[in-house]
């Protein structure tokens, strides 16, 4: 089997808990979860938007999450 360092399994899911947090955001715009109603060749362009508003909300400092390595 695998041996990882108790550092490494803490920092995989402090890593795994950040993931979860950007997915629970993507969900509360409903990105995730609602059906799509209009053409699909614009369903990226509205997903894409959600992620740049979600990565500008980090950049300005509203985190959801603590990072400390």
């Amino acid at each position: 089997g695998d041996f990882i360092s108790l550092s490494d399994c803490q920092a995989k899911g402090r890593a795994r808990g950040r993931h979860e947090t950007v997915n629970g955001r993507f969900k509360f715009w409903s990105c995730l979860s609602d059906t799509w109603c209009h053409p699909i060749e614009k369903h990226k362009f509205a997903f894409a938007a959600v992620v740049v508003v979600s990565q500008l909300s980090f950049e300005a400092g509203e985190l959801p999450f603590q990072c400390n390595y």
